[in-house]
C-alpha cells in the first residue's frame, strides 16, 4: 500500500530519531468540500492509506481550507457558496463522530457524494450520514443555526 510521501518521511524521521511513536503524531488536515486538490488528497492518498497510518496519528479534519469569514457572519469560499455549504455540513457532522476512523470514512464518502450533488439544494450528504451514524436532523439543525457558524469560525481561528 502506498503511503503519502510527506507522512512517510515524517514517520521515518521519527523512527530514526528513536521516538518510535510512543505518542501519536498530531496532524491537522485543512481541506475544502469542492476543491479538486482536496478531493484528490482525501480519496487517493488519505483514505486508501488510512488503515496503515491510523495507529500512528491523531487526525483532525478541518473542512475550511482557504475560506474566510466576513463581518456579517457569512463566509467566502474559494470554490463558491456551495463549497461553504459543504464545509459547514462537514463541520457539524464531524463534531458528532468521535471515532477518527469513522471520520475519515465519512469525509471520504461526503466528498464524493457532495461533489456529484452540488447543484441539488437538498443535498446534505444524507447517504453518508446514514452510513456513518450521523443524525441527519441534528446535523441540519447545526448547519442552519449559529452553531454551524461558530464551528466554521473556530476552524478559521485555530488554523
Amino acid at each position: 500500500m502506498k503511503i503519502p510521501y510527506v507522512l512517510l518521511q515524517v514517520l521515518s524521521l521519527l523512527f530514526l530519531k528513536g521516538v518510535y511513536l510512543e505518542n501519536k503524531l498530531n496532524i491537522n488536515v485543512l481541506f475544502e468540500s469542492l476543491c479538486p486538490d482536496s478531493l484528490k488528497f482525501i480519496r487517493e492518498q488519505l483514505y486508501p492509506n488510512w488503515k496503515d497510518l491510523a495507529p500512528y496519528v491523531n487526525l483532525k479534519l478541518v473542512p475550511f481550507g482557504k475560506s474566510a469569514s466576513l463581518e456579517d457572519g457569512t463566509f467566502i469560499c474559494q470554490h463558491g457558496p456551495q463549497e461553504c455549504k459543504g464545509n459547514r455540513i462537514m463541520s457539524c457532522a464531524l463534531q458528532t463522530i468521535t471515532d477518527q476512523n469513522l471520520q475519515v470514512e465519512y469525509v471520504n464518502c461526503f466528498m464524493d457524494v457532495f461533489k456529484k450533488g452540488r447543484n441539488d439544494p437538498e443535498e446534505f450528504g444524507q447517504l453518508c450520514s446514514a452510513q456513518y451514524g450521523v443524525d441527519l436532523n441534528e446535523m441540519i439543525k447545526c448547519y442552519s443555526s449559529e452553531e454551524g457558524t461558530i464551528l466554521q469560525l473556530q476552524a478559521e481561528k485555530k488554523y
